[in-house]
């Protein structure tokens, strides 16, 4: 396992552990997120937007499938179950890395 899958698995477990400051300390402090639709986010928007998802998927946790490494990007397909909603969702994230940190993240 590289560095940077290894601090990838590190995200996805403060994740699940609901701790957020934890999930941050790995992004960069000018990072950028990029959704679906295009809309960009700085680790600020990252933060308040994983606190939403968090209060709406109470008990959600969040399973890597797939995690392939080239260079300086991870890339991830992961599934989430959360427990107070039947739910289950799925998807592709990107990590961009620069001196050990997330600076890009692309969440297709």
């Amino acid at each position: 396992m590289t560095d940077n899958e290894s601090i990838v698995h590190k995200i996805f477990e403060a994740i699940n552990r609901r701790d957020l400051d934890g999930m941050r300390k790995y992004l960069a402090d000018d990072m950028t997120c990029i959704l679906p639709d295009g809309t960009r986010m700085v680790k600020k928007g990252v933060h308040k937007d994983f606190i939403s998802n968090l209060a709406v998927f109470l008990g959600m946790r969040m399973h890597v499938d797939l995690m392939v490494s080239e260079g300086n990007k991870v890339v991830v397909r992961w599934t989430g179950t959360g427990t107070n909603k039947t739910a289950e969702m799925s998807g592709v994230w990107i990590f961009g890395f620069e001196t050990g940190k997330v600076k890009l993240l692309e969440r297709l």
